[in-house]
C-alpha cells in the first residue's frame, strides 16, 4: 500500500512539473513575441482582448472541472494559452504604463512601473494562498472568482485614458 501511494506521488509530482514547464517555457518564449506587438500595437487593445480571452479560459475551465471533464491534457493546453495570454497582457501592461503614468519629469515612469510590479508580486502571493485554501473552498469557485476577476480587468481598462500631452515650454528670445 506505501509503495503505491508513493508511485502516485511521482506521477503526481511528474505531471504537476510538466504543467509548470509548459507554463513557464510558453510564457518565457512568447514574452518575445508580447513585447514585439506591444510596441507596434495599441496596448489597451491588446489588454482587452487578452483579459477577456482569460476570463473566457476560466469559466472554460470551471465548467469542466463542475462537470468532471478536465484531464491533464486539457491542463497543459490550459497552461500554454494563459502562458501564452500572460506574455502579451505583462509587455502591453508596460507599454500603457508610459501613456497612463504622471511626467515622466518627476520620476513618474519608474513609480508607475514599481507599483505595476509591487501589485502582480502582491497578487501572486494572494494566489497562492487562496490556492491554499483550494480544498476548502472548492477549485471550481476559486476558477469562477479569477474569472470575475479578470472580467473587472476588462471593465477597468475601458477606463484607462492617456495623460494628457505635455506641451512644450516656447523659447522667446
Amino acid at each position: 500500500m506505501v509503495l503505491q501511494l508513493d508511485e502516485a506521488l511521482v506521477v503526481l509530482a511528474d505531471r504537476l512539473g510538466g504543467g509548470l514547464i509548459a507554463l513557464a517555457a510558453t510564457a518565457g518564449l512568447a514574452t518575445l513575441l508580447g513585447g514585439f506587438f506591444a510596441d507596434r500595437l495599441d496596448g489597451k487593445r491588446t489588454m482587452l482582448f487578452a483579459c477577456a480571452m482569460a476570463s473566457v479560459f476560466f469559466l472554460t475551465l470551471f465548467a469542466l472541472v463542475q462537470t468532471d471533464h478536465l484531464n491533464y491534457p486539457l491542463i497543459i493546453a490550459y497552461a500554454i494559452v494563459v502562458g501564452t495570454l500572460g506574455a502579451f497582457m505583462t509587455p502591453a501592461r508596460d507599454a500603457l504604463l508610459s501613456q497612463v503614468a504622471p511626467d515622466t519629469s518627476t520620476g513618474g515612469i519608474q513609480q508607475a512601473v514599481a507599483f505595476a510590479s509591487l501589485t502582480q508580486f502582491g497578487a501572486q502571493i494572494v494566489g497562492m494562498l487562496f490556492a491554499a485554501i483550494a480544498p476548502l473552498v472548492g477549485v471550481a469557485n476559486l476558477l469562477l472568482g479569477q474569472a470575475a476577476l479578470m472580467a473587472s480587468a476588462v471593465f477597468a481598462i475601458t477606463r484607462v485614458h492617456p495623460r494628457p500631452a505635455r506641451k512644450a515650454a516656447s523659447r522667446e528670445g
